[in-house]
This record gives C-alpha cells, structure tokens and sequence, in this order.
C-alpha cells in the first residue's frame, strides 16, 4: 500500500505558497579532499596492518557480492518456470518454495506481491494481453512554478475561476500539470492459474527474495 504525505499550505500567504511551488533543486556541494591522520605503531601497535586487512576485506566482500548477485539471477531464472508448473500442480500460489540439489544444497524463493515498475505503454499492453483490472493508475497534479509565479493573484482568489491568457494557451502551457503513474494491481501474481499463460509471470516480474 502506497501513502503519499501532504503538507497543509495556507492561500493567505503568498510567500508561503510560493516557496513550496517554485522550491529550487538542490545542488551537491563539491568534494573536497579529506583529512588525513596518521597513526604510529608505537602508539597503536599493529594498526597498519588491522587497517590493510580491513580494506582487503571489504574488496573481498564487493567481489563475493557481485559473484552471488550473477548466481542469483541464474537461479531466478531457473526458479520461475518451476514455480508456474507449482501453481498449476497446487492450483494455488503457495508465495514460496525451496530450491534443492540433487547433490546438496537448498534455498527459499519467495514470490512476492511486489512488482517492477512499468510505464503507460507496458500498462496498455498488459491491460490488452490479459485483463484491465490487472494494472492500476494513480494521477499526481503538480503546479507548474513559473505560471503559479504569474497567476498567483487569482490561484489565492479562485483556482477555478482562473482564465489563462491567449498566447499561453497557444503555447500548450498548463497551470497544473498531470503525473500519472501506473502499476500492477495488488494480488497479481494470485491470477497466475486465471490466465494459464506460461508467459505471465515473466510479464508481470513481480519482485522474488533469495533466503536459506
């Protein structure tokens, strides 16, 4: 479930009103080259080589990192076919199961009611391939700062009563601007059975977690 934080603003003040809608990014600030302080053996006997080893250790953990997220993608890949022949053998979404080894070797794949995200486009395609209650959308007006910066007189009046002047208009400029962002709906991956296409899951991608 998605919350979105609101925050009051009040049309009496203009300022107020503006400095919400006109913010400016903030930019990062340089770097700057950090500090340097030595320790000496003799006053802290064998930080040379505990700092060394450290180091040493967190390259070693970068390279086991990367080395198990490509095994894991490959183990992902090997996991989603035999979780659709799961469902269709259960005839329900059993959420998880365990991957194991002929020769050893076992871990948990869970299959969660989370999804990548996708774009008006692949929410079309989906909504046409399968079902329209199988994506949702979620619309986000925005105030465009430089016309609220202009109209703000009557925005604080009247925001409906607003009359845009012509050559605005003819520019296609908006005083509120329309974000709308599409996802799929919640319980997707429940409607595996439903549709019986070995290809839904790879359409939808829900998010899948690797456990012991």
């Amino acid at each position: 479930m998605t919350t979105t934080a609101k925050q009051a603003v009040s049309f009496d003040d203009d300022n107020d009103l503006l400095a919400i809608a006109a913010e400016k990014p903030k930019t990062a600030a340089a770097k700057k080259d950090k500090p340097i302080v030595y320790m000496r053996e003799d006053e802290h006997e064998g930080i040379s080589s505990t700092l060394k080893e450290v180091a040493e250790l967190r390259d070693q953990a970068k390279e086991n990192e990367r080395r198990s997220d490509l095994l894991e993608k490959n183990l992902i890949e090997l996991a989603k076919p035999a979780f659709v022949k799961l469902c269709n053998e259960l005839k329900t979404n059993p959420t998880s199961f365990v991957m194991q080894g002929e020769r050893g070797g076992s871990l948990t794949f869970t299959f969660k009611n989370a999804y990548k995200k996708i774009d008006k486009d692949r929410a079309i395609e989906l909504a046409t391939k399968y079902d329209k209650s199988l994506v949702t959308s979620e619309t986000t007006l925005e105030f465009d700062a430089a016309m609220l910066k202009k109209y703000k007189a009557q925005v604080i009046a009247l925001i409906n009563s607003i009359e845009l002047d012509k050559e605005d208009i003819a520019a296609g400029r908006k005083l509120v601007n329309a974000k709308q962002v599409f996802s799929l709906a919640d319980g997707a991956i429940n409607r595996l059975n439903e549709f019986n296409d070995q290809g839904f899951l790879y359409d939808i991608q829900p998010i899948i977690a690797i456990t012991k």
